[in-house]
């Protein structure tokens, strides 16, 4: 008798990933399975289930355990403010809880990592950290929303949007135990390819940020009240955005995703990309389509076994009333070969759009006939009326004369999807008329004589749509697009009259801030070349700016960014005098040479010494700066709705909560980098360099606070995670300063505090600020002679500077720094927008 085949190591290293996984699951439900049971469950693969086995016996792993089983087998040590409500699933990663977010009053899905298996604890928390900063990029309806993000005690944890419904698996599961059979009628099958629509023209979205997700499966998609999919659980992401990070966050050996629904290239250990995901996608329809996952055998090997080497049974096989060409659709996206499939998941929705709409689907080549079909199928009543028409014409040219009248809305249907393609194309262009300057003005004028044209087609396509008022097949979905069309016309008509605005505002740019302001230049001017801080500079007058005086503390000249808002005045003791109409003010701040940077002992030199000095704010460095503008305050929620319609912060007007609400003076929040940047140079201005937020910060000083090494002197100056933010909330964390009050439990309206010597408020404190500068170590990145920009590698990173309301005295510090990936956005984190000075060329 020949011996027995032995399996090979990578189908060996697959079945133990699949038995970790288990193990961990019954561990944490209070279950401690035996070798005998662990055994019998993979037959074939005895001798490696019994050495995974016995290193889970070790102690390192046993009592990883210890403390993380509670009541029910699972961890309910909830992260602070957040309380946990119920159970709704579990899997490879943790465990998910339907929590009561107790600071905003709602219901979210909290999902909280395993800390179960050692050997799995960094690989999981890699991934999990990942997931974060992945899927936080993302905003789209079927692409599950994630709202906060930690780490407690230990346990990663994620706070998402709750949805309140059934995963498509529990549906697959109830068909199945209520003995339903496949879909049978036109309008099942219609539902499940629309299902898988949806997901895939989400999912295209995440493929366009660089993103794979790797797990697709029915049950990570959860359906919404309203229908809706929503993909969710994208712990298993790989692409571009996370590279340097996927070649140790997987166990050796490990293939991560679920068998049933992974691709074979993903069996096999190979590089994952979208089609990757498109081929998941088509294994969901397969099951939709037929109630049977596309490969089934007894016991997992036998199923990764004939996954390794066969194509799944067709659809067609499983359930005859699949068409035949949403069956193509299937195979092509569940194709052996990544070539041979749909190269995105956009071309796999186009595809099953095609089919709902009754065209030929582009999997399939269409013979002459079958277009004529399909044409003929969609176009029923169209079909019949051009075989009347025929005869009409033969009986009467008068009749076809009448015919004539509808010319204007058959064009009407002709220029739709042109239409639908220029506006998206101007809205795109709209966002480049900036910074509003004279120069900028052909632009605007060409833009707005396109938008014109564009808008005066608008009544064409409101009577095409009175037309096929009750119609059906394709002339449905004509007048959908039709009516999605007149959708982006009223936008367009909105941005068109904001852009006729901004076209005025341009034009007469210069003469509200040259010309009208010009003895108020000249005195400014007299003033900045007479004064102790400017060392003599001739600052010519600035375009967009007006000025407003001396601050009468600082001595700094201080102007109103006049694009953001109204200029402000001054009272009788010269203090601005502000409300949420203000314009961005603007300061002065000198050039020249700073020290900046901190070490933590005396080295000899002109050093700035903080004994306690993080590590990476040294070491110490001598940067030449020119003259620049910084805002005197951060940007408040007011100015930034009035530029974009909308406040994206966290803490509004709107917010719940207790001692002093927020309101639209306070600093707006919850913007990423790219949003900060893109609303500098809409208006002209730059985010400040590190270098040169520092020396503002500094404003002259060489020690630990700008206000000296007291820590103390930070009462009244600074809104930090104090007292009363403990009183408020004493269970959400933060590093509580007991000895300081400052009466708000989040951040202030700017100006609230005490300024530092150059008359900039809250730099230290309220919340942090974006930067210029991508975050580097010092002395890996050069600074820009000037401003002292730094560019380094770590681009996808910026650098943050500041504390905030939710941060000890350790962020006060005048060297103090962080840095956080681009497309992170958090209730801490806002902008303070600067200028470069503008001299004749």
């Amino acid at each position: 008798m020949e011996p027995a085949a032995q399996p090979s190591t990578a189908l060996a290293d697959r079945v133990a990933t699949e038995f970790l996984g288990r193990y961990l699951q019954d561990r944490l439900a209070g279950r401690a399975p035996t070798l005998a049971e662990s055994l019998a469950r993979h037959p074939g693969f005895e001798a490696r289930i019994a050495e995974e086995w016995a290193q889970l016996q070790q102690p390192s792993v046993t009592s990883a355990f210890a403390g993380a089983i509670t009541v029910e087998g699972a961890s309910t040590d909830a992260p602070p403010g957040y309380r946990l409500l119920r159970e709704l699933g579990r899997g490879g990663q943790g465990v998910v809880y339907l929590a009561h977010d107790e600071r905003l009053g709602r219901e979210v899905a909290l999902k909280l990592c395993d800390r179960g298996i050692g050997a799995l604890d960094g690989p999981a928390q890699l991934r999990f950290q990942r997931e974060i900063e992945a899927v936080a990029q993302l905003d789209h309806p079927s692409l599950c929303t994630i709202y906060a993000a930690g780490t407690h005690r230990g346990t990663r944890w994620i706070a998402m949007k709750f949805i309140a419904g059934l995963s498509l698996q529990q549906q697959l599961d109830q068909q199945r135990s209520r003995g339903d059979g496949p879909p049978r009628e036109r309008a099942a099958i219609v539902a499940a390819a629309l299902c898988i629509e949806r997901l895939a023209v989400a999912l295209q979205q995440a493929h366009a940020a660089g993103l794979v997700h790797r797990d697709i499966k029915p049950a990570n998609v959860l359906i919404a009240a309203d229908g809706v999919p929503v993909l969710v659980d994208f712990g298993l992401l790989r692409g571009p955005a996370l590279a340097g990070a996927g070649a140790i966050a997987t166990l050796p050996g490990a293939v991560l995703g679920t068998p049933s629904y992974m691709p074979p290239e993903q069996m096999a250990g190979a590089t994952c990309d979208a089609r990757s995901d498109v081929w998941s996608l088509g294994a969901c329809l397969y099951e939709l389509l037929t109630l049977q996952r596309p490969f089934q055998a007894a016991t997992l090997a036998a199923e990764l076994q004939a996954r390794t080497s066969e194509s799944a049974q067709p659809v067609r096989r499983g359930n005859p009333a699949v068409p035949t060409d949403l069956a193509t659709v299937v195979a092509t996206a569940m194709a052996h070969e990544p070539a041979r499939r749909y190269a995105s998941a956009a071309a796999l929705a186009d595809d099953l759009r095609r089919w709902r709409e009754l065209r030929p689907v582009l999997a399939r080549p269409a013979s002459l006939w079958r277009v004529l079909q399909r044409w003929l199928q969609r176009n029923r009543a169209l079909a019949v009326s051009l075989a009347a028409l025929g005869v009409v014409l033969l009986l009467s040219l008068a009749i076809a004369l009448w015919l004539l009248r509808d010319t204007r809305e058959a064009l009407a249907d002709v220029m739709r999807l042109s239409d639908l393609k220029t506006a998206a194309e101007l809205q795109q262009r709209a966002g480049t008329l900036f910074p509003l300057r004279e120069v900028t003005i052909p632009r605007m004028d060409a833009w707005l004589a396109e938008a014109d044209a564009l808008l005066a087609h608008r009544e064409l396509h409101e009577r095409a749509i009175r037309r096929s008022a009750d119609g059906s097949g394709a002339v449905v979905w004509q007048r959908e697009q039709l009516e999605a069309l007149l959708g982006q016309l009223t936008a367009m008509q909105q941005r068109r009259d904001r852009v006729q605005t901004d076209r005025e505002f341009a034009r007469l740019l210069a003469q509200r801030t040259l010309v009208e302001p010009a003895v108020l230049w000249q005195r400014v001017r007299a003033q900045v070349r007479e004064s102790k801080h400017y060392a003599g500079l001739d600052l010519p007058p600035q375009l967009g700016l007006v000025p407003l005086g001396p601050d009468p503390d600082s001595g700094l000249q201080e102007f109103a960014h006049l694009l953001s808002g109204a200029v402000p005045t001054r009272d009788a003791a010269g203090k601005l005098v502000l409300d949420d109409g203000s314009a961005v003010v603007l300061v002065l701040i000198p050039g020249g040479e700073f020290v900046l940077g901190a070490v933590s002992a005396a080295t000899g030199s002109d050093d700035n010494v903080d004994a306690d000095a993080p590590v990476g704010n040294g070491p110490c460095y001598r940067q030449r700066l020119a003259p620049y503008f910084l805002g005197k305050f951060e940007l408040t929620q007011a100015q930034w709705r009035r530029h974009t319609g909308d406040n994206p912060s966290n803490y509004s007007a709107e917010a719940t909560i207790r001692g002093i609400p927020p309101g639209d003076r306070n600093p707006v929040e919850n913007i990423d980098w790219k949003q900060a940047d893109d609303f500098a140079q809409e208006h002209d201005l730059v985010l400040p360099t590190e270098a040169q937020w520092e020396a503002a910060y500094r404003a002259g000083s060489r020690t630990v606070f700008p206000h000296g090494p007291d820590e103390r002197g930070l009462q009244g100056r600074e809104n930090l995670a104090d007292a009363d933010a403990e009183s408020d909330s004493p269970s959400v964390g933060w590093p509580f300063v007991r000895w300081l009050h400052d009466g708000h439990p989040v951040h202030a309206a700017v100006g609230k505090f005490l300024p530092n010597a150059y008359g900039l408020h809250d730099m230290g404190g309220n919340v942090c600020e974006w930067c210029a500068d991508s975050w580097e170590d010092y002395p890996d990145a050069v600074p820009r002679d000037g401003d002292g920009l730094r560019r380094g590698e770590f681009f996808k990173y910026r650098v943050i500077r500041g504390g905030s309301y939710a941060m000890g005295v350790r962020a006060m510090r005048s060297a103090y720094r962080g840095g956080l990936p681009t497309s992170l956005r958090g209730a801490e984190v806002g902008l303070r927008p600067a200028r470069r000075v503008e001299f004749p060329k």
